[in-house]
């Protein structure tokens, strides 16, 4: 939260030097010109172009803002807040996913860095199931009713190449896993469902849930994202995911 409110300062604070400094440059502008309209064109061009590069820098405040609205967490990034998040395993880290590619190379370094951990489970996506064909064509934009086949012929080339892409990456991300000392160890298992993933999660010592709702048309990566912590002695939404992230390793084929 600290950090959060820090970007909030930061932003408040350049975008009115920027705002003020635009004024004062138009301002200028048109008095040494003598001509009024000059110095407000300056001023609706400089405002514009600072807009859009504070607006670029900042856009992450907007998302955060977007997910109060909505009731979510919108914010998570893989690359800056993934050490962040990977902190809160103490035991055990298990992942649901369709490839895992994302979060492959931040998870090799941290599971290298924590031999403690003895409990790793990731559960893919099976590369040879009718499933996969379904996620994809969901990302898509298509829904999970729709005949693929009755598609447009160019969606359904899009869909089987990227099909086929994505299998691809699922049997690299099982070929990378494989090879970490954790799963030489034993301390590291991976199963394959053939099963739509309506989800991403990562669940931390079994306490703590990230759970990255997928939507229609859109990449995992831009998943609105919850955070629930489970609550001792009680029944509650994070009871409700956990349940379902054993229920689909139960059921997912062992590798």
């Amino acid at each position: 939260m600290a950090e959060n409110f820090q970007s909030y300062k930061a932003f408040f604070r350049e975008f009115v030097i920027s705002l003020f400094s635009c004024i004062a440059f138009g301002f200028i502008t048109g008095e040494i010109s003598g001509n009024v309209w000059l110095g407000f064109i300056i001023f609706i061009i400089l405002i514009a172009g600072l807009s859009f590069v504070i607006f670029k820098k900042y856009d992450r405040i907007f998302k955060l803002i977007k997910s109060g609205a909505s009731g979510y967490y919108y914010s998570y990034n893989q690359e800056k807040d993934s050490a962040g998040v990977y902190k809160d395993a103490g035991n055990s880290f298990y992942y649901l996913g369709v490839s895992g590619g994302s979060i492959l190379e931040h998870f090799s370094n941290w599971s290298k860095q924590h031999s403690h951990i003895n409990d790793y489970k990731f559960l893919l996506m099976n590369p040879e199931g009718r499933m996969l064909k379904k996620q994809v064509a969901f990302e898509q934009g298509v829904g999970l009713d729709t005949d693929i086949d009755s598609l447009e012929t160019n969606l359904v080339k899009t869909i089987e190449e990227k099909t086929l892409a994505e299998k691809t990456r699922i049997q690299s991300s099982i070929k990378i896993l494989k090879t970490l000392p954790a799963y030489k160890e034993g301390k590291l298992h991976i199963r394959l469902c053939d099963q739509f993933i309506p989800w991403w999660i990562y669940l931390f010592d079994e306490e703590k849930i990230y759970i990255g709702i997928l939507e229609k048309g859109k990449r995992g990566y831009d998943s609105p994202l919850m955070v629930l912590k489970k609550i001792q002695g009680f029944s509650s939404p994070f009871t409700l995911f956990k349940n379902s992230w054993e229920n689909m390793w139960a059921e997912a084929d062992i590798i």
